[in-house]
């Protein structure tokens, strides 16, 4: 029984050392593995520190990247704003350049008629007068003399110097002297721009107030004759625009006796021939005319209204020669010398006249 608890025991040891054997096999085998793994911990913590190196070298990097397209961000736009400031001035020296062009072409045209002008003007002197303008110029003016041996010298010491560039200096010489003298021109035409409006200014001027002391005449003497031929009443002329008397209309107001004061279209037939004729006889009374044709102006008059027509007409008749032409048997009251027209024989006109006042002496 010891014996059999002996060899248990024996048996129990030899396992134990197996388990420890294994144990320090495993322990070592572990020890190992986990020198192993710190090491590869230890590259892997490099690398991290490495890469953390890298990413914040790139950070830095995709920073000033960011920067610089930012700057270039701006500096494109100012570009882009640049060129939009560049591309309105080309596009406003074109416009001055066409402008310019036109000018030029006025000039030039205006150059052309004054030399037409010049050469009609030659023409004239030696159609009108036998005379060449160097002649005209000798006795009626004075031209400045020139040294023709200094044009001389210069022009040999032009020849001597040969061509410049090529045709440049020629070319650019002759383009300003034309230049000055097409802006000469220029200045002489607008300075006589510049006097023909002030000759327009002082015409219209001058025709304001000959035309205003003429309208305030007539209108005195229209209200005056309204009064007789209407035998009372209130007339008037008035400028529709006194601030621009020349452009301004003129409105003729009335108001007969017994009525309201009235614009002239409102009035009845027989009124409006009575202000035509007071109107007429205002201007006469301002300027008289020499002769006056009436054609049946008295048609629209009745028989009261006729006799203070030709009364008036006849105060007036002892400056102006009036020709009446009527069927108003009233009106021919007043005529001195009566023409009739008739007809025979068809066909034939006949006329036949009549001094009334000798007829009266002979009655």
């Amino acid at each position: 029984k010891l014996q059999q608890q002996y060899d248990n025991l024996i048996k129990d040891i030899e396992a134990k050392r197996e388990m420890i054997s294994f144990i320090v096999h495993k322990t070592n085998s572990l020890s190992l593995e986990i020198e192993e793994q710190n090491k590869s911990k230890q590259q892997l913590e490099t690398q991290l520190l490495e890469e953390e190196k890298h990413l914040s070298e790139l950070l830095k990097e995709k920073e000033e990247i960011s920067k610089q397209l930012s700057k270039v961000v701006n500096e494109l736009e100012n570009k882009r704003l640049t060129l939009s400031d560049k591309e309105q001035q080309i596009k406003i020296l074109l416009q001055q350049k066409e402008e310019l062009q036109q000018q030029l072409n006025k000039i030039e045209l205006e150059k052309n008629t004054l030399i037409n002008n010049k050469t009609s003007y030659i023409n004239f002197l030696q159609e009108k007068y036998s005379l060449s303008f160097e002649e005209a110029a000798q006795l009626y003016g004075n031209i400045q003399e020139v040294d023709i041996q200094m044009i001389e010298k210069l022009k040999k010491r032009l020849e001597s110097m040969g061509a410049i560039n090529f045709a440049a200096p020629e070319e650019y010489a002759q383009l300003e002297e034309k230049y000055n003298h097409l802006i000469t021109q220029q200045q002489d035409l607008l300075k006589a721009h510049q006097d023909l409006l002030q000759v327009i200014s002082n015409i219209n001027q001058q025709i304001s107030e000959n035309f205003k002391q003429t309208f305030l005449l007539v209108k005195e003497n229209f209200k005056k004759l309204c009064d007789i031929l209407f035998e009372g009443g209130k007339a008037d002329l008035i400028l529709t625009n006194e601030d621009n008397i020349l452009d301004s209309g003129i409105e003729i107001i009335v108001q007969p006796r017994g009525k309201k004061l009235q614009n002239i279209n409102l009035l009845s037939g027989g009124e409006k021939s009575l202000v035509a004729f007071a109107l007429l006889f205002a201007f006469f009374m301002v300027k008289p005319s020499p002769v006056c044709i009436l054609d049946e102006a008295d048609a629209q008059l009745d028989e009261t209204n006729v006799v203070r027509f030709m009364k008036l007409l006849k105060e007036f008749s002892t400056q102006t020669k009036f020709i009446v032409i009527t069927h108003n048997t009233r009106t021919m009251e007043f005529i001195n010398t009566l023409y009739g027209v008739t007809m025979e024989e068809l066909g034939v006109s006949k006329v036949i006249s009549l001094k009334l006042r000798e007829a009266e002496v002979v009655i």
